[in-house]
């Protein structure tokens, strides 16, 4: 079960890092502020930040996050879920073809 589980998520982290590949090319200003905006997106809501990545830049992700960061948490629990049901059937196309 254990091998199992650790491939599953293996096959996991590597799709995620495709996804949000375009944090690659960013600059080290633009990954700093990332990093701020996600820590006080956590602090505010209590859970991460959360945004289908596919195809954006860092500098987008960053925008979306800095506009998102003054909603409510029923808000953003809200477009956390919208986000996540992006991701889910993203992943689930790719995984048909």
């Amino acid at each position: 079960m254990w091998i199992h589980c650790a491939k599953n998520f293996a096959n996991t982290k590597a799709i995620a890092a495709g996804e949000q590949s375009g944090t690659a090319s960013a600059s080290d200003e633009v990954l700093h502020a990332l990093k701020e905006a996600n820590h006080a997106y956590l602090d505010k809501h209590g859970f991460i930040f959360i945004i289908c990545a596919t195809g954006l830049s860092a500098e987008t992700m960053l925008e979306e996050l800095q506009k998102r960061l003054p909603n409510s948490t029923d808000e953003e629990l809200q477009n956390a879920a919208a986000q996540q049901i992006n991701i889910t059937l993203l992943r689930i196309s790719k995984a048909l073809v």
